[in-house]
């Protein structure tokens, strides 16, 4: 019952908040050649904004206003940021609509070839695992830091904005580099996750001694 209501409070604001990215994706994305690093770009400042929402949540509204206080913080921000965009997209549908070029022919883009489509499908499979993973982290670093803060609003909060601005920074490296052979990439980070883990493995028993 718990877990059906949790899912009921928390999924449509969710679902609300996942839309914003590819909406801001196709606004300010002009053509596919940007694609790359302005999607990256994008990721990557939509990542910090959530590591200093995380850390004022936790550390500042939380104890100072409460959890209805912090929750009516974040509608504003919410309701501010809604208002701007709307007035500016009265403004640029008023001003496109001067601009509407005559109906050409339209033109259907050619299939791609089986190998691709068959590629694609594995590629997004592999994405699905490492997200799958990456959420099983996220629970896990959450265990892992509360050894040492406690089972506590702070512990999930630290944990929240680590995570997050690895994310971030992630992002904001690979915005700014050329990558050619991007499965190839994809691939090596998603070993290379499992290779710091192993590393950092020996570190989590002594970590509350360290701390």
């Amino acid at each position: 019952l718990r877990l059906c209501l949790a899912i009921l409070v928390v999924l449509l604001p969710a679902v609300l908040m996942g839309g914003t990215l590819p909406a801001l994706a196709r606004h300010l994305i002009g053509g596919v050649e940007e694609t790359r690093r302005s999607v990256a770009r994008l990721y990557s400042l939509n990542s910090f904004g959530a590591v200093l929402g995380a850390g004022v949540a936790g550390f500042v509204t939380l104890p100072l206003l409460g959890i209805h206080g912090s929750l009516a913080l974040a509608s504003l921000l919410n309701v501010a940021a809604g208002t701007l965009l709307l007035g500016l997209a009265r403004r640029e549908a008023a001003g496109a609509m001067a601009r509407i070029p005559p109906p050409g022919r339209s033109t259907r883009p050619a299939k791609a070839p089986t190998w691709h489509r068959d590629q694609n499908t594995v590629t997004r499979f592999a994405l699905g695992l490492s997200g799958f993973a990456a959420m099983d982290y996220e629970v896990l670093f959450t265990r892992v830091i509360a050894l040492s803060f406690g089972a506590s609003t702070y512990s999930f909060s630290v944990m929240l904005m680590c995570f997050i601005a690895g994310i971030a920074s992630g992002s904001a490296i690979a915005a700014r580099r050329t990558v050619r052979d991007p499965l190839w990439w994809f691939g090596v980070s998603q070993l290379a996750v499992v290779a710091a883990l192993l590393v950092a493995t020996p570190l989590v028993s002594r970590l509350p001694y360290l701390i």
